[in-house]
């Protein structure tokens, strides 16, 4: 009899189990169900530093580790922790070729590439937006309920890697994501060795991050040239409302970092007003420290679905 897992959610977290679950044994079906239209409808994000005994050690079992290398980058391990006065209290250089302090850098979309382009051909069904997971307690079945899809039941796991909002929790936990009282801004530089020269010496095709006062400046470079930046800052849950100012507006935002950090390094205040005139607000949420669930047979949870510290810009329920 085969075993028939469901994994909602293509993000780096559901397609890297697929990818597991089906590169060594093919007595497992494995579908995964995601709820966007294809793979880079939205931005990944940043970038993610891979550890030895974990995130490499997962791309070896996958049979992935040569595909990851010929993207990671060695030099993005190069790391600066700063004060506002750009007093540098940590500062490591980044690597050439393969050597490494064992954690290079990958960019998320590159990553999720790398995984989805793993699984066997349909294992991922687009437009699949989960609205609710039923199970029926004395047989436990589950049934999975999709926005503009008909139902799909028949599994014996179902894995929840669908992220903050996550529709598969409550079938274990009451957990929900609430506010940690850190918000900000994420901006972006294209093109940084040319628009800011400056910033990109500073980030050392690496990372920079400064903090003081409850607030930080944070810049990393990605391998398309560009430099990610974020502001964070201690928040009120309203803050969106209380700023004074359109939270989503480039100028204005600027504006209020220029206000906000005038007592910070200009070179540091320099990231937020050489990036592109698109800015997105984030609030920071977070699952309650040590969140575990009862043990219940067919369904479980990975990822930001069961330990979430992440930002996000819409919050939905």
């Amino acid at each position: 009899m085969r075993f028939k897992v469901a994994i909602v959610g293509a993000g780096p977290a559901g397609c890297m189990l697929a990818r597991l679950l089906t590169h060594r044994t093919n007595t497992i079906d494995v579908i995964v169900f995601e709820g966007e239209e294809h793979l880079n409808l939205r931005s990944q994000g940043g970038t993610l530093d891979l550890h030895v005994k974990t995130g490499q050690r997962a791309l070896k079992e996958a049979g992935l580790y040569d595909a990851f290398l010929k993207y990671a980058r060695f030099d993005g391990e190069a790391i600066s922790l700063a004060d506002k006065n750009l007093l540098c209290y940590v500062k490591v250089n980044g690597n050439s070729g393969q050597t490494t302090t064992g954690r290079p850098e990958i960019d998320r979309p590159k990553l999720r590439q790398i995984l989805f382009e793993s699984l066997p051909e349909h294992t991922v069904k687009w437009r699949h937006k989960l609205t609710q997971v039923e199970r029926e307690e004395s047989t436990g079945e589950i049934t999975l309920h999709f926005a503009e899809q008909p139902p799909q039941t028949g599994f014996d796991l179902v894995v929840g890697a669908d992220g903050a909002w996550s529709k598969v929790r409550p079938v274990l936990s009451p957990a929900k994501p609430f506010y940690s009282g850190v918000a900000g801004h994420t901006f972006r530089i294209p093109d940084a060795q040319t628009v800011s020269p400056v910033g990109y010496e500073l980030v050392n095709r690496g990372s920079l991050f400064a903090w003081s006062n409850g607030k930080s400046i944070m810049a990393q470079y990605m391998g398309d040239g560009s430099i990610n930046v974020a502001t964070w800052a201690l928040k009120p849950e309203d803050w969106r409302k209380q700023c004074g100012h359109d939270v989503r507006d480039a100028k204005a935002v600027k504006e209020a970092c220029t206000r906000e950090y005038a007592d910070w390094d200009t070179r540091l205040v320099s990231f937020t007003q050489c990036a592109e005139d698109h800015v997105v607000p984030r609030d920071l949420y977070m699952l309650p420290v040590g969140h575990r669930w009862k043990h219940i047979q067919g369904v479980t949870l990975i990822g930001d679905a069961a330990h979430l510290m992440g930002e996000y810009d819409v919050v939905s329920s």
